[in-house]
């Protein structure tokens, strides 16, 4: 509102003032009457512009003051929410316990299957916990090709995973099953039987060399060939 007062005191101001040039420019002094006449117009509507001003512009309220003059006070910062903590492995997780401990030795798993060891005989647990194979071997080893070899007695057999004894144990020496063969040795001679026991290559050979693609190498009488069973 002060800003509009003044503005229209100046554009008076500047009125009268180019009243005055425009009558010098024309060779008229203004009369020492019409400068009188020209200051009391530029008095009395500079008063009339102050009050004027004066009724329109509004007077502040105290209260308006007071909201005016008081400080915004600035909205307390709030605490950003904590950051969750890494998972922890829970206390109480669970777990199941398959076989109490009981056994004096138990030996890595293999084709679902795994050696045992109590009070010296041996036998095998599948992944339940179960006892397919009874323990009453003195010596057992892990599946290949789904046989195992075990031995009684000094003597070597091969049984299947359901503990039948496929090949009773009988042999003095045995390999282990590959392509459904294996190698068997009694009473220093060699050959080759399947997994149903029966002895394909029969036991005449001083030694032999493990089946491998089909072909096995043999020796007899301090000489080597070659054999094949398809």
């Amino acid at each position: 509102m002060k800003t509009t007062r003044i503005t229209h005191c100046t554009a008076l101001l500047v009125s009268l003032v180019m009243a005055i040039i425009i009558l010098a420019a024309c060779g008229e002094r203004p009369a020492q009457s019409s400068e009188s006449t020209l200051r009391s117009t530029l008095d009395s509507l500079l008063e009339r512009s102050t009050d004027s001003s004066a009724e329109t512009e509004p007077a502040l309220s105290s209260e308006t003051a007071s909201v005016q003059e008081t400080p915004t006070e600035p909205s307390p910062t709030e605490p950003s929410p904590a950051e969750p903590s890494p998972t922890e492995p829970s206390p109480t997780a669970q777990y199941t316990v398959i076989v109490e401990p009981k056994y004096d030795e138990v030996r890595d798993f293999s084709e679902g299957m795994a050696v045992v060891w109590l009070n010296g005989k041996m036998g095998f647990f599948d992944k339940d916990g179960k006892e397919s194979v009874p323990l009453k071997y003195d010596g057992a080893w892990s599946f290949s090709d789904g046989m195992a070899v075990v031995v009684l007695n000094d003597k070597y057999g091969f049984i299947d995973k359901s503990g039948n004894e496929v090949v009773p144990p009988k042999y003095d020496v045995v390999w282990y099953f590959s392509e459904g063969m294996a190698l068997v040795k009694l009473n220093d001679k060699c050959g080759l039987i399947d997994k149903s026991g029966n002895e394909i290559v029969p036991l005449v050979y001083d030694d032999a060399a493990r089946f491998s693609e089909g072909m096995v190498a043999v020796e007899q009488n301090g000489k080597w060939g070659l054999i094949s069973y398809k």
